[in-house]
């Protein structure tokens, strides 16, 4: 797993495309998973993709960025 110590791991409902292409969907920051209301950006890279996310906790709009490494299978947040 990454070692970058202003990421997390985090869980992640996701959902591919035909192409094979796979964007977030739900991630949970606290107990229940949350809908992400907009990914408003998405670019590949060698070993991640990245997505700018935006989503709702305790009635305030948030904004994180997520990668998902391909080597290890791993999803991780940066607020």
């Amino acid at each position: 797993m990454p070692k970058e110590s202003n990421k997390k791991p985090i869980p992640v409902i996701a959902s591919f495309n035909k192409e094979g292409q796979i964007m977030p969907i739900y991630i949970q920051v606290e107990v229940a998973p949350i809908k992400l209301l907009e990914v408003t950006y998405c670019n590949e890279y060698a070993d991640h993709y990245f997505y700018r996310v935006s989503y709702v906790l305790h009635n305030f709009l948030m904004d994180a960025y997520l990668y998902y490494y391909f080597d290890k299978h791993v999803w991780m947040i940066e607020e």
